[in-house]
């Protein structure tokens, strides 16, 4: 009697998710592509250095309020994962006691110290040294173009070598490993999420829809608020003659954070669906519009990283749609994108990133095994 050999299983480190939509939908969208190459995935859920009090509150709080149509949605797409580990040593045990094949950590700012805190050497796999498992890194991003270097560099640059496999999301991110860490044996992929067509992230939008004030419209997403910011928006929407719509990305209150539901994962995506044409300064937020095929314009974001935006958009031949300070913009709003000629770039990448992935991950076992 035959029978199917279970999946051999990645385990997944990225950032702590929590109400990130980015953050989410590239896991999820990684979890679909290593399912399709033949591997089960569990999400090692690490959260950040906290006392047991405060967890508690948050999920009685904050994850089951403000947070229940994100929460609904990770527990319907992420196909499995860990308790939650607040802890190296939690991490550690996880990963030994789970049968794991392989260990990858990605995508998202992952390298970027300011985002992972003490817990920045977790993310160059220090809590699994001394084991047999493949290591990868897949699309891992510093987020900007430099690094803390009073950090430890000496002990980040022995973890590295101790990787399978490493690629990059951005091209900055290659010349920091090779300046700082002398690693010279990396790849720049592409995000998660670029991975993936249009029509399965359409497949995802069955659950919550938004208010239909949102479609053809102007749909502005912005994680950081400013004067000039808004007065920019206000500028295309009057050049555009379009009305415009926005999703908060948090509430500008403590009350409001705890208390204030945010939107449904698929709202988030339709609204980029829905729109007429999007501005944002979310690097995600920059993805789903070329997924969707949207005119758009960028507010680059220095802040939380402008080589990110950079780096795609160079690869894409987008670079006109990034919007700096001293750059004017006006004759640039009516200019349509192509995106015959940008699918056709990203096949290739995305063709280069699979390749990357396939050939970094073990074996898999054949069907009679």
């Amino acid at each position: 009697m035959s029978h199917t050999p279970q999946k051999p299983t990645i385990g997944l480190l990225t950032l702590p998710l929590s109400h990130n939509y980015g953050g989410i939908l590239q896991l999820v969208a990684l979890q679909e592509v290593l399912d399709t190459l033949g591997f089960r995935t569990l999400l090692l859920d690490r959260r950040r250095n906290e006392p047991a009090w405060k967890v508690f509150l948050k999920q009685r709080l904050f994850y089951k309020y403000a947070l229940s149509e994100i929460e609904r949605f990770k527990k319907n797409n992420i196909s499995a994962k860990t308790a939650p580990l607040v802890s190296t040593y939690g991490l550690k045990q996880a990963a030994e006691n789970n049968g794991l094949t392989a260990i990858m950590v990605g995508s998202d700012q992952v390298w970027r110290p300011t985002y992972t805190k003490q817990n920045y050497k977790d993310y160059f796999l220090d809590f699994c040294e001394g084991t047999t498992l493949p290591k990868i890194a897949y699309a891992a991003s510093f987020g900007e173009n430099r690094f803390d270097t009073k950090l430890d560099v000496g002990r980040i640059r022995e973890l590295l070598q101790q990787f399978t496999a490493v690629s990059v999301r951005e091209a900055s991110g290659k010349r920091l490993l090779f300046e700082i860490f002398n690693f010279t044996d990396a790849a720049v992929t592409i995000d998660p999420t670029l991975l993936l067509p249009r029509s399965y992230y359409e497949g995802l939008m069955h659950g919550p829809k938004p208010k239909k004030d949102l479609e053809d419209k102007m749909f502005y997403y912005v994680l950081d608020d400013c004067s000039n910011n808004k007065k920019r928006i206000s500028e295309m929407a009057k050049i555009l003659q379009l009305e415009t719509a926005t999703i908060r990305h948090r509430p500008s209150t403590t009350f409001g954070r705890i208390f204030q539901k945010k939107i449904a994962v698929e709202s988030w995506l339709q609204a980029f669906q829905d729109a007429a044409f999007v501005v944002t300064d979310s690097y995600h937020g920059m993805l789903f519009s070329i997924i969707f095929e949207k005119p758009f314009f960028i507010m680059v974001n220095h802040k939380r990283g402008a080589s990110r935006f950079e780096s795609l958009a160079e690869q894409l031949g987008l670079k006109d749609r990034l919007i700096y300070e001293s750059i004017e913009y006006i004759d640039k709003i009516s200019t349509p994108i192509d995106y015959r000629t940008v699918q056709k770039k990203l096949a290739v990448i995305r063709a280069d990133s699979i390749k990357f992935l396939t050939n970094a991950l073990p074996m898999k076992p054949t069907a009679n095994e």
